[in-house]
């Protein structure tokens, strides 16, 4: 069963700002489908999310990392 696009980014918001992702470190979209047990669209949701919240930035062609905190 898929889990709702809110979930998601809140689960992993957690370990962006509990410290759990260090700054600097890859977001794989493939990796939070599998993780969490989402669709693509799901998790490309949350990463905007995330990116909105100034948690993650994303380089085109490079892809998205944890942000530096402030």
């Amino acid at each position: 069963m898929h889990r709702t696009a809110p979930d998601t980014p809140h689960r992993h918001a957690h370990h962006v700002v509990g410290g759990e992702l260090p700054p600097r470190t890859l977001i794989s979209e493939v990796q939070m489908e599998a993780e969490f047990g989402v669709a693509r669209g799901t998790v490309r949701k949350a990463t905007a999310a995330l990116r909105e919240e100034g948690l993650i930035v994303t380089t085109p062609g490079m892809g998205s990392f944890v942000a530096d905190q402030q």
